[in-house]
Formats: C-alpha cells, structure tokens, sequence
C-alpha cells in the first residue's frame, strides 16, 4: 500500500472582494430616512434597492395603546388608504 498523502489546504476559501454599489439618490450618509438593501437583478446586476420606513400603528391619546384594527403607515400612504382602513367601526 502506498502512503497517504498530507495536502496543505486553506481553511477558507480565498475570498474575494465585494462589489461596489453606489446610492442611486444624492444623500450618501447611513441615515434613518436612508437605508437601502441589495438587490440583485435579472441581468446579473447588483443594484442598491431605497427602503422606505415602516409605519406605526396609530395610538390612543388618553392610554397610549396601539389602536388595533388600523393598517400601519406613513403619512402620506395613510391619505392614500380607503376609509375602513384608516378607521374602526365597533356598533
């Protein structure tokens, strides 16, 4: 029987650098009206992706408690919603 033989391997494998993508908007600065994701696009792209932020659930003005039953939005998307969106109707 032949000897075995001992092959130095890397533990990882050798990574390689990154993409660079760039904000497609003017603000470059990592702030909370900002955030984008990576997207990759069908041609093999990847593109930077602008995150709009979530809305809050409308609370009450006496307690503070969320107000159930009312989509979350931003405020210019809440104009946009119909009325039983933005309202609950408990007779």
């Amino acid at each position: 029987s032949s000897p075995t033989q001992v092959v130095n391997r890397p533990l990882l494998a050798p990574t390689t650098m990154a993409p660079r993508v760039k904000y497609q908007k003017h603000n470059v600065y990592n702030t909370k009206s900002n955030k984008s994701r990576f997207l990759r696009t069908p041609g093999g792209r990847l593109v930077l992706h602008h995150v709009k932020k979530r809305g809050s659930i409308p609370k009450c003005g006496d307690c503070g408690l969320k107000l159930w039953g009312i989509t979350p939005a931003r405020p210019y998307a809440n104009r946009r919603l119909t009325k039983s969106q933005r309202t609950v109707n408990r007779n």
